[in-house]
């Protein structure tokens, strides 16, 4: 870790003038490194363009600022700043909206972060967007669980079977809320 910030202080940081993306590099090696202030700072700066000045590199396309922004938000909650991190990851999908896996990471990092209704909107857009995300429903199903609304937990889990009827975890789980629903009614 030590070693990994010094490469960034001695080669990533006076870099981020000239004419290369070394501020979003720069930006995702702080963070790994754990110096979340120094991360948000460079990742600013990258979002703001100004390293990127007559560059080829494409930031003004709506993935390489998503991207950026999404790992400012990563940033954020690494430095126990949830609320903002949240914000953040959301302007990020709001930027490119057709990034499949872009909008999978915010929904699991919003059920890392326990915001369980906003992770299940999330989860439940993406299903309507893609029907065929098995995961989803599964997902939806344990969110459908921790809100304690069982019959809606219940019918999502039996939507992923049917998607995925060799899914033998999922078929367990199944069984799991099932009888969870009748310890319930007794």
């Amino acid at each position: 870790r030590t070693l990994a910030l010094r490469s960034l202080m001695d080669v990533g940081i006076p870099l981020v003038g000239a004419r290369t993306p070394a501020a979003a590099i720069t930006a995702s090696g702080l963070r790994t490194a754990e110096n979340f202030r120094d991360a948000a700072k460079y990742s600013r700066i990258a979002l703001s363009r100004t390293s990127y000045r007559q560059s080829r590199y494409p930031l003004d396309q709506a993935g390489t600022q998503a991207k950026v922004l999404f790992g400012l938000g990563l940033t954020l909650a690494e430095a126990g700043e949830v609320d903002m991190a949240v914000r953040t990851m959301a302007d990020a999908v709001a930027l490119n909206p057709g990034n499949r896996p872009l909008r999978e990471q915010f929904c699991t990092r919003l059920l890392t972060f326990r915001k369980r209704e906003r992770a299940l909107d999330c989860v439940q857009g993406l299903i309507e967007r893609y029907p065929e995300f098995v995961q989803g429903h599964y997902i939806r199903a344990q969110l459908f669980r921790e809100l304690d609304r069982l019959d809606e937990a219940i019918a999502s889990a039996v939507k992923g079977l049917k998607l995925d009827p060799d899914n033998h975890v999922a078929r367990s789980k199944l069984r799991e809320l099932q009888e969870l629903r009748r310890k319930q009614r007794r």
